[in-house]
Formats: C-alpha cells, structure tokens, sequence
C-alpha cells in the first residue's frame, strides 16, 4: 500500500483509477528546522492557525503561518507529496482518473461541487 511518504517513483498504479484522500501535514518544527536551514528569517515562536489564502488560483481556508516564507515552504512540501500521489496514475500516459480529496488544491485539479459518491 502507498501512503505520504513513500509514494515517489512508485509504478504500481499506472493506468488505473485512484483516490488521493487527505493533506500531508508535517509537525510544525519541520517546516521552521528548514526554513532555519535556509536562512529564513521568521518568529520561532510562531504558532499555525486557520487562516483564508489565497494559492494556484484558488482562495481557501488552511491551517498554516502567517510569515509567508514559512507558509510557501509548507505549502510546497504539501503540495510536492501531494503532486507524487497524484502523479502515480500517470495520467500523461493513461486515460485514467484520479480524485484528489484535500483542503489543499492543486493547480490542475478542476473542482467538483455535489460530489456523488455512488456514481463514481
């Protein structure tokens, strides 16, 4: 089974229809160790909390940072696992689907409003 974390280069579900539920979160620290890594300058005290944002195109509600460089960094992170999950239909090379069920959208992903989880 694939789950966060262990998802890259994986080919065992090329051409098949999948499901990518959830949003890989990390620990706090996480994201402020590499910010620290990098030079950034943020408050080490500073705490994650639900907040509107606005990224790929899309304006939604998300846990995160107010600082931006420590928000851009956990969002790419969240968005780099979640572009492996997806990417393991190969959807390039298949006629496939995948449905993403997350409060993070990604830039190719076309909203579906009502949902019918008995049609699909």
């Amino acid at each position: 089974n694939l789950h966060f974390g262990n998802t890259e280069g994986s080919n065992t579900l090329e051409g098949q229809d999948i499901l990518v539920v959830g949003t890989p979160y990390h620990a706090d620290f996480l994201y402020k160790l590499a910010a620290f890594t990098m030079g950034l300058d943020f408050d080490e005290d500073e705490e994650v909390e639900p907040q509107v944002v606005t990224h790929n195109g899309y304006r939604f509600r998300f846990t995160t940072f107010h600082n931006e460089d420590l928000r851009h960094l956990q969002f790419w992170m969240i968005e780099s696992e979640l572009e492996q999950a997806v990417g393991r239909a190969r959807l390039l090379r298949n006629p496939c689907k995948v449905h993403l069920f997350s409060n993070f959208p990604l830039s190719q992903a076309k909203m579906v409003d009502g949902f019918d989880y008995s049609k699909e």
